[in-house]
């Protein structure tokens, strides 16, 4: 669905210069993020950073993605560096998808 609305998106809104992507993140580190581990960390009585480390060993590239990595791409998408780019679906999952 996500796919679809980014590419119908892009294609109705090209003809005025407009583009639309779809920036698909993974698992990454916010307050929500915290807010998760915690609540199972209460209720299961699991160790926090034993979670959080599991949590991380299961992205390929061996950690939980950063806030400022998502806004960098954005902020990229956004620039006229990207004028070329619509209708794409952009993952930032530290290559969890790819598995």
């Amino acid at each position: 669905a996500l796919a679809s609305m980014a590419k119908t998106t892009a294609l109705d809104y090209a003809q005025y210069g407009i583009r639309a992507n779809a920036v698909c993140p993974g698992t990454i580190e916010t307050p929500l993020y915290h807010q998760a581990i915690d609540r199972y960390c209460e209720k299961s009585g699991a160790d926090r950073g034993k979670v959080h480390a599991a949590e991380a060993a299961l992205q390929p590239l061996g950690r939980i993605g950063q806030p400022e990595e998502v806004a960098a791409l954005i902020a990229f998408l956004s620039s006229e560096q990207a004028k070329f780019i619509t209708g794409s679906l952009q993952v930032i999952d530290g290559g969890y998808t790819a598995q």
